[in-house]
């Protein structure tokens, strides 16, 4: 129901949550210290800012004082650090996120407090990187929004070399943010670069807002050098989540993707993703939401989309805007389904829906704009799988994000 694909941000609200205690960290390896002279196997026990508590295989314990470790040793603690701090950090700003569309800036200064608190933790550093990026095009918001990406990028990159796989596609989503970023700095080479670093650190297959935004530079004729074929040579060794149908659809919106303007010198970018003229006149904007044509005026949407709201613009990538009424909405509280009547027909083909029940471990992928005004006006996919039928079939649990 919304306008334009543009290149992607992706944002995570919690990152790895649950790895907290410290039972995941008691391995034996080798520890050593700054002169490399001393070394012994044990487990780690117990550590604090100034403090290593080392269990040996014979159960006694060692203090060692953390600037007396090696660098490798030192920086495994500190990831450790980073992991319990994200995770602690994490639980903290999931309540605040409902606010971002209607007070952007408010959820910046909570985030921004939430960094200083936790300062080796990932999350803080992600979204305040997007929300910086959103919140405007002035020089000092995308210098702060590079401050954060770059710092999450630093701790994700430590958590990698030490526990190797456990954020790596948070890692991969940064490195495609920071690219977006680079290319609204005018560095289309900087966000290539970035781009490679993100589809290397997940080789196979290749999260889809790096896939999308990678194509999108691929598909321009920008003089990219060695940077171009370097990129489509990682890409060519993974593939794009989603289902074959899924991926055809998308390489129909990328094929009208404004990216030439974004990147096309003294042009200006546009201020919000979304157009001021959103509502019909007289109407003030109060939300967003995406649906689906089930007949030609018909549309499929949520009822949660349909409160606090008496008319609604009908928005898709083929650019038709038309006006609709709320038709029939659920009563049934398990039910978060309401229709909507066109004032015209649109002239699409609507969806198929399919008659059957899935089964438990179908496959299956989930498309929309989950707020667009904020989060780019670009179509996300998801896949995951049926994991439960619940309410006599009418609901299903899965776990696509």
């Amino acid at each position: 129901m919304l306008v334009f694909a543009r290149l992607l941000f992706v944002v995570l609200i919690a990152v790895a949550p649950g790895i907290a205690s410290g039972q995941e960290f008691d391995v034996i390896r080798t520890w050593s210290d700054l002169t490399g002279k001393y070394s012994v196997d044990a487990s780690l026990s117990t550590h604090d800012e100034k403090t290593a508590s080392l269990r040996k295989a014979d159960g006694k314990t060692i203090q060692i004082p953390r600037h007396r470790l090696s660098k490798t040793d030192a920086e495994f603690l500190v990831a450790i650090d980073a992991i319990r701090e994200t995770d602690a950090q994490a639980s903290l700003i999931e309540p605040h996120m409902s606010q971002v569309a209607t007070k952007t800036g408010a959820t910046i200064e909570i985030i921004n407090a939430l960094r200083t608190e936790f300062p080796n933790a990932v999350g803080g550093n992600f979204l305040g990187g997007v929300l910086h990026a959103i919140s405007g095009n002035s020089r000092s918001s995308l210098i702060q929004s590079q401050r954060c990406f770059d710092d999450a990028i630093e701790i994700l990159e430590l958590i990698e070399q030490h526990f190797p796989g456990l954020h790596r596609n948070t890692l991969a989503a940064t490195y495609s943010n920071r690219a977006v970023l680079a290319v609204r700095q005018g560095s289309v080479v900087g966000a290539t670069n970035f781009l490679g670093k993100g589809a290397e650190a997940t080789s196979g297959e290749i999260p889809f807002s790096l896939y999308h935004n990678a194509s999108l530079i691929l598909n321009s004729k920008l003089e990219l050098g060695s940077n171009r074929s370097r990129l489509a040579s990682v890409l060519a060794k993974g593939r794009p989540e989603g289902s074959e149908q899924v991926a055809n659809y998308l390489m129909y919106t990328l094929d009208h993707d404004p990216f030439h303007s974004i990147v096309s010198p003294g042009e200006a970018q546009p201020e919000s993703a979304v157009p001021a003229d959103a509502g019909p006149p007289g109407k003030f904007l109060t939300g967003y939401g995406s649906g689906f044509l089930i007949a030609d005026d018909l549309v499929l949407t949520n009822r949660h989309v349909t409160e606090d709201a008496d008319s609604f613009c009908i928005k898709n990538d083929a650019g038709v805007s038309i006006i609709a009424r709320a038709d029939k909405i659920s009563t049934v509280e398990d039910i978060d389904l309401a229709i909507l009547k066109l004032e015209q027909p649109a002239k699409s083909k609507p969806l198929h829906i399919r008659p059957n029940v899935p089964s438990i471990g179908e496959s299956f992928v989930v498309l929309g704009y989950p707020i667009p005004q904020v989060f780019e006006a670009s179509i996300t996919a998801s896949r995951g799988i049926v994991s439960k039928l619940v309410t006599g079939n009418l609901q299903l649990l899965h776990d696509a994000s």
